[in-house]
């Protein structure tokens, strides 16, 4: 079995197989074995040319989501979707809102935050475009709608993060 992406949470490990299939994975005896395989693979609802997935958590729940091409070139995002784990059922249940939290998701790190608490958007998905890594988008999942987030070479459009330091 090959895996698209994994999540290590509460001590065991949650897999995406290439084929959609989740594969729930525990230490058991000092070895890794699949003690949980999701009875229907996962695949994006609509149709398309191409997705990108990524597993992440937020407030104690694991998420998958989707950024689609459902147009002729893979390089364009032009639609995301984003499932709950449904941990007693092994299946994926589609969200349709964040609420109060932003997602960011990149093939080095994805993470759920408080919009409010680092000054995002929120119930929106931010990622990197395909080919163009210094550009930022935004899909809001309130109006389904894709924009331009913000560029890291064009600083009228970079974003700027700050961090406060308690002494």
């Amino acid at each position: 079995m090959q895996f698209a992406d994994a999540i290590g949470f509460n001590g065991k490990f949650y897999a995406l197989s290439v084929q959609g299939s989740l594969a729930v994975i525990e230490v058991v005896d000092s070895s890794p074995r699949v003690t949980g395989l999701s009875a229907t693979r996962m695949v994006p609802s609509v149709s398309s040319k191409h997705f990108r997935e990524y597993l992440l958590e937020s407030e104690g729940e694991i998420l998958l989501v989707y950024l689609i091409s459902r147009k002729s070139s893979v390089h364009n995002v032009d639609g995301v979707e984003v499932y709950r784990l449904n941990f007693a059922r092994l299946s994926w249940l589609k969200l349709e809102t964040l609420g109060e939290r932003a997602v960011f998701v990149g093939s080095n790190c994805s993470m759920s935050v408080m919009a409010s608490e680092v000054g995002c958007r929120k119930n929106c998905i931010y990622f990197r475009h395909p080919v163009d890594d210094d550009l930022w988008w935004v899909y809001d999942m309130e109006s389904g709608n894709i924009s331009l987030g913000w560029s890291e070479t064009n600083p009228a459009t970079s974003a700027i993060w700050i961090e406060q330091i308690d002494e």
